[in-house]
């Protein structure tokens, strides 16, 4: 079926090998409890900065092992209590060095100054402040220099990698979702070219996006981007799915993918899973085959579902019978 052009089997060069396609990667629990490559690790960072680092280590680990797209579902949300983290540890610091007390509350809300507490804390708030955001918009430029610039995959191809963002009003995600916008306005490289990698999805929702809601201004950059830079591309996250799980709601891999209801699951996980491969069906080549008649292109069309279902399930036994080189 395949070679007389009735079914095509995409990127059918790789069914031997038994890889699979896309992915959705399951960041959270990644950096947390680590990954191991071959002869080396991780363990859980302790900064925004070398979560960063990590989080393109894990997305080329797990391009190797694959011929399509490896996405995170939200980004911003993952990578937040890193955010905070930096900002408590520098803010500790700096408490330590001008002899004040590290007050609790300037702990808990570091992403407004609170001009309530006394000047002396209230300045080593807005320095510790300044030094997390320069390690986010630090790290964040290595982030996207890395996956634009570095040949994680083989032949020499860049990583297809993909983030979805700007869904979490948490205020450590949304200073994330802001400084992939901004990363992404600065481009890359001497001349500043738009960096192609990582794709980013923003997941849009009506009532934190829309007209006069609390992240419309979000919004807007996000349009400005894409006017300007390509990306993001966008998802749509309807009301009905703001009270879920980040895990759970709307996301993509960047091409033409989303993992849709997991039927084996009893709650709804887009992370962790992924596709094998396209196989398309040539209604042309049917119609052609059936000599117009309709109840046999029915009939055609049926065999050909069922041989692409055929086709799908001994790529997946052969995806699952690989050795893979990195362990979750």
């Amino acid at each position: 079926a395949f070679d007389k052009g009735a079914i095509h089997l995409h990127d059918a060069n790789s069914i031997r090998l038994g890889n699979h396609n896309c992915t959705t990667v399951d960041l959270e629990m990644l950096l947390k409890n680590g990954l191991k490559i071959k002869n080396g690790g991780t363990r859980e960072p302790k900064s925004i900065r070398v979560a960063l680092a990590q989080t393109y280590l894990l997305i080329g680990a797990v391009s190797q092992n694959q011929f399509g797209g490896c996405a995170v579902a939200a980004i911003d949300t993952c990578l937040a209590p890193y955010l905070k983290r930096t900002f408590e540890d520098k803010f500790i610091e700096i408490c330590a060095i001008m002899e004040v007390h590290p007050v609790p509350e300037l702990l808990t809300h570091w992403s407004e100054i609170d001009v309530s507490q006394n000047d002396t804390a209230q300045k080593a708030q807005e320095i510790a402040k300044a030094y997390a955001l320069d390690d986010l918009a630090q790290g964040m430029k290595g982030f996207f220099h890395d996956l634009s610039g570095s040949s994680a995959r083989e032949g020499s191809q860049l990583s297809f990698s993909s983030i979805n963002y700007g869904n979490d009003p948490d205020p450590n995600a949304v200073l994330i979702s802001k400084s992939i916008l901004e990363t992404r306005a600065q481009g890359i490289g001497a001349n500043r070219e738009i960096p192609i990698f990582p794709i980013g999805i923003f997941q849009y929702s009506p009532n934190l996006h829309g007209k006069g809601k609390e992240l419309e201004w979000l919004f807007d950059m996000a349009v400005e981007s894409t006017a300007k830079n390509i990306y993001p591309n966008y998802v749509y996250v309807p009301d009905s799915s703001s009270t879920l799980n980040w895990r759970a709601k709307e996301s993509t891999m960047g091409c033409r993918t989303q993992n849709g209801v997991d039927r084996h699951a009893s709650t709804m996980d887009r992370t962790g899973r992924g596709n094998i491969a396209p196989v398309t069906i040539s209604l042309p080549y049917l119609v052609l085959e059936s000599k117009g008649d309709y109840e046999m292109f029915k009939e055609s069309l049926e065999k050909y579902l069922r041989l692409s279902e055929k086709a799908l399930l001994e790529r997946f036994e052969l995806s699952n019978s690989s050795d893979d080189t990195y362990v979750y």
